[in-house]
């Protein structure tokens, strides 16, 4: 009888033992169910950051092109600038040369009409 006792209450003992178990090891599945799902929304969240990195270096790669371009307009646009101001220091310079001439030609005129009017007082 001393010995049923004893295992009766070792039973019970038991029983308690595995319920606590149970509530522990219901817990901790909780606990990783929850764990797993905040993994999940983490993984989510590390595949959307990579997208949008990604999507950051594409336009990073294509305002770099467009500064390229910008740049390569701007050089041209320099050039332009320098063979227009040559072609003004040309035409200057053609400017200065007729002046000159027209200068020559109205000296050699003025030359030609103080001739004639000599020549006319010399027919006189």
């Amino acid at each position: 009888r001393k010995r049923i006792g004893e295992l009766e209450a070792e039973t019970s003992r038991m029983h308690a033992d595995n319920s606590t178990l149970a509530k522990a090891l219901k817990a901790r599945a909780v606990q990783l169910e929850q764990e797993g799902a905040k993994r999940e929304k983490l993984q989510r969240d590390l595949e959307d950051a990579d997208s949008t990195i990604r999507q950051w270096e594409s336009n990073v790669e294509a305002l770099s092109l467009r500064a390229e371009g910008l740049s390569q307009e701007k050089d041209q646009a320099e050039q332009s600038v320098l063979q227009f101001g040559q072609r003004v220091q040309a035409s200057q310079e053609q400017i200065s040369a007729l002046n000159d001439e027209i200068q020559a030609l109205s000296h050699t005129l003025h030359l030609a009409s103080e001739r004639e009017a000599s020549l006319v007082k010399g027919m006189e």
